[in-house]
């Protein structure tokens, strides 16, 4: 009874501040005024006139066969008229700013499709798309944002839609379309492709990639295509070195959502090359711990992790910025350990346990750490980052790290104490106790010198 008088009496609350807004409205309105509406987001289509009229005709009954499953001859008809104007918008100035609008309701419409009685509109659909939206790719006449588009929408293109099906959130994921894959993988390795297609590409790679690509055929190509522009480091005359990079890092990315173990040796040669970038070597790192490596697996030795443990020691050394500090040493984290905090994975689980010490203890070192300095706990202060990263790397370097048989110092960038603080005692720098005297003869008379610098 109390809560049916709770419920009753929200209700009339409610019902009170709708009423007192539909009065304000007509008031604003009976005054001929305008009520003000914040115009935000990415621009809308603007469709010319003729498209306009054929979308408006044939939406609503496109839009029944597409929730009912049904095709028929007029069910098609309709299908192919809207669908028609969609695609010829791809072509048109005054659509082309909105595309993401309209491939955004392609995609819902597939969706819908993908999840009625019956999967022949969606089939339909699928197939019509793919093979309409290739045309597009191919046309060196069309504008490259035209092109990018239709690639783009033929990555998204599903097998399988995700279910159920809207409005409900989707519990199952979708499958992606096989035929898609070798597809995109040619547009990739077309030589003649401007950047910008290659982009588009490796998107949907990726995505197909994180999903599953289920043709072993296709992911062993997409494997062998991606190691190989990982390793180009010629930059082409239509891209910058930071998006030829870029492009550098998304493959190495999908080399590991393939998880091919054939990738691990070319992952652990970038994660422990100087000369490329932490962001570069870090991507690889990740990379390596989602593949699925065999125990013994050539790469998975003591000397792999100490190689992850030393890119750790760097990032800690030179990263200042609290997230990015926790976004590179996480991706170290998952490279020993893998990507499943409760089963042991990465290099750890693969190297035999003769070998594993090295490894587990960085993981139980760097675990830890990654979860302190997450950004999400508030606990920890920014303030709190410079004493706890200098004594992450003291413990890294000193007591976990093998000594190296050469290293220069470096300076950790919260080492210089602040003012009216004292510094912790170091050991005794190397330089004292090594200098060599300038002069022949000098090394015996030293403590004669010693002892009258003290008389006097």
């Amino acid at each position: 009874m109390i809560h049916t008088r709770a419920r009753a009496l929200r209700m009339i609350r409610m019902t009170a501040v709708l009423a007192a807004a539909s009065v304000v409205l007509a008031g604003a309105l009976a005054q001929d005024r305008k009520v003000p509406v914040p115009v935000t987001g990415p621009p809308q289509p603007v469709w010319p006139k003729e498209l306009a009229g054929v979308i408006g005709k044939h939406r609503i009954p496109a839009g029944a066969a597409i929730k009912g499953g049904v095709l028929g001859p007029a069910e098609e008809a309709a299908l192919r008229a809207l669908y028609g104007a969609y695609i010829q918008g791809f072509s048109e100035k005054e659509v082309i700013p909105g595309l993401w609008r309209v491939r955004q309701d392609m995609r819902l419409d597939l969706a819908y499709a993908g999840n009625a009685p019956s999967p022949a509109v969606h089939n339909f659909l699928r197939q019509h798309l793919f093979d309409e939206l290739k045309k597009l790719v191919a046309d060196e006449k069309q504008h490259i944002f035209t092109r990018t588009n239709a690639l783009g929408m033929i990555g998204d293109l599903n097998q399988k839609e995700a279910s159920p099906g809207p409005p409900l959130s989707p519990m199952t994921p979708p499958t992606p379309l096989a035929a898609a894959t070798p597809y995109m993988l040619q547009v990739f390795e077309d030589a003649k492709a401007p950047a910008a297609l290659k982009v588009t590409a490796l998107r949907g790679l990726n995505r197909h990639a994180q999903l599953g690509i289920a043709n072993a055929q296709d992911a062993a190509a997409v494997q062998a295509a991606l190691a190989k522009a990982a390793q180009d480091a010629k930059v082409p005359a239509d891209c910058s070195p930071e998006g030829h990079e870029w492009i550098r890092r998304r493959a190495v990315e999908i080399l590991g959502y393939v998880k091919n173990p054939a990738s691990a040796t070319l992952l652990v040669t970038i994660a422990a090359d100087p000369q490329a970038s932490l962001a570069f070597r870090c991507e690889a790192a990740r990379s390596l711990g989602m593949l699925t490596l065999n125990t013994g697996n050539a790469v998975a030795t003591a000397a792999t992790a100490e190689q992850l443990g030393e890119l750790a020691a760097t990032i800690a050394e030179t990263q200042t910025d609290r997230r990015v500090l926790h976004e590179l040493l996480d991706c170290v984290r998952i490279g020993l350990g893998g990507t499943n905090p409760k089963t042991p994975g990465g290099l750890r689980a693969a190297t035999p346990a003769a070998d594993a010490k090295l490894a587990t203890a960085l993981y139980a070192h760097i675990d830890p750490f990654v979860k302190l300095i997450d950004p999400e706990n508030r606990p920890f202060k920014d303030e709190q980052l410079p004493e706890e990263t200098t004594e992450f790397v003291r413990k890294l370097r000193e007591e976990i790290l093998p000594p190296p048989k050469s290293r220069t110092k470096t300076i950790r960038p919260f080492e210089t104490p602040k003012a009216g603080e004292s510094k912790k005692p170091e050991p005794p720098k190397t330089e004292a106790k090594t200098e060599e005297p300038s002069k022949k003869g000098a090394k015996t008379q030293e403590p004669a010198k010693t002892k009258d610098a003290k008389a006097g």
